[in-house]
């Protein structure tokens, strides 16, 4: 789904297409000096800090470290609400740094290790302002954006993950 702005907005259950994503933000290519591409991908192994539930999430032993093992994810939401968020913080983006292009895509439904959840896309005329909302937009995706994550531990069992505060969210 696509709104009346240069922003392409996506949610849906179909993987993500990079290639449709990069020629969206590559048509503005004459006047663009940098186009960042951010690919969040569901991560197989997870420290525990990097959960919402690290006191509940069952820990493994792998290289000598406690991590959580998560080879999917469920990811879901009520794609109306999650949209308009989005919208609202490409927009922020956009009062706060000098852009051309925005995508934000997010995948829905059961995502296995490796497959990708979120592609964040950003064209402007400087790189530091693309790196710049790149980055504010993944930090703020997690925190301001109504997509809800489950985990489903190795073990079986599965847990919803709240979003951390964004001071520990690295």
């Amino acid at each position: 789904m696509q709104p009346a702005s240069d922003d392409w907005v996506n949610i849906d259950s179909r993987p993500i297409d990079i290639s449709a994503a990069h020629d969206y933000l590559a048509s503005e290519s004459k006047e663009s000096g940098a186009t960042v591409l951010f690919l969040g991908r569901v991560r197989e192994y997870t420290d525990p800090q990097n959960t919402g539930y690290s006191d509940q999430s069952p820990q493994v032993e792998r290289g000598g470290k406690r991590v959580v093992h998560t080879p999917e994810l469920i990811y879901e939401c009520y794609p109306a609400m999650a949209i308009q968020s989005i919208q609202k913080l490409l927009a922020d983006a956009r009062q706060r740094w000098p852009l051309l292009r925005l995508v934000l895509h997010h995948r829905l439904g059961r995502l296995k290790a490796g497959e990708i959840a979120i592609l964040i896309g950003v064209t402007s005329r400087h790189r530091a302002a693309a790196y710049a909302a790149n980055e504010f937009l993944i930090e703020q995706v997690k925190q301001r954006v109504p997509v809800w994550k489950r985990e489903i531990y190795g073990s079986g069992s599965a847990a919803w993950v709240h979003p951390l505060p964004a001071t520990n969210s690295r």
